[in-house]
């Protein structure tokens, strides 16, 4: 086992029998992936961010007019909405970059290529599952950790931007149950 594989130089009886974890077709089904789902994600969140400017164009250009509030300070408010929009469309998003990874492997026959070296159909597939289980992570992480933090400068730039408060801040945040305690 510890002894270095050369060109040439087939492995002994002690490796031939173990299957080879990661191939260099996972490799290649899991860049495919990650670039199919980060297409997908830009779109996604691009799409949202457009829609939502839009639509608040009129009371950000109103309540801007007249104060200090610089074109940073818009970007950095549709930046800080950029996880919750992720959150959203998370799922939108796995499933769109696994179908253009199916689609492309189908389209140019390498589905059908790596499928005649013996390998089935769920095993081609298993670095999309992996990925996207890494993912799902990954958005379960900006759920439960990043958005959170993010939350109260992205309403007090939103209360600043869209609805035109000039001093919003939390004061006095109790929390009680039914009986007052």
């Amino acid at each position: 086992v510890g002894q270095c594989l050369h060109a040439g130089h087939r492995p002994g009886p002690e490796l031939e029998g173990l299957p080879q974890v990661i191939g260099k077709l996972d490799r290649y089904v899991a860049r495919m992936f990650f670039s199919s789902w980060l297409v997908s994600a830009v779109f996604f969140i691009g799409l949202f961010g457009i829609v939502d400017f839009f639509s608040n164009v009129e009371e950000l250009l109103q309540n801007v007019k007249g104060t200090d509030i610089e074109l940073g300070t818009i970007g950095r408010f549709y930046m800080l909405k950029v996880p919750g929009i992720l959150v959203a469309v998370a799922p939108f998003i796995m499933l769109i970059a696994a179908l253009f990874t199916v689609l492309r492997l189908q389209r140019h026959n390498e589905l059908m290529a790596m499928q005649l070296t013996g390998r089935r159909s769920l095993r081609v597939l298993t670095p999309v599952f992996g990925m996207t289980v890494l993912f799902m992570g990954l958005i379960v992480w900006v759920q439960e950790v990043a958005a959170p933090r993010l939350s109260v400068e992205r309403e007090q730039l939103e209360a600043r931007l869209i609805q035109g408060y000039e001093d919003w801040v939390i004061d006095h945040l109790l929390m009680k149950d039914a009986r007052g305690w």
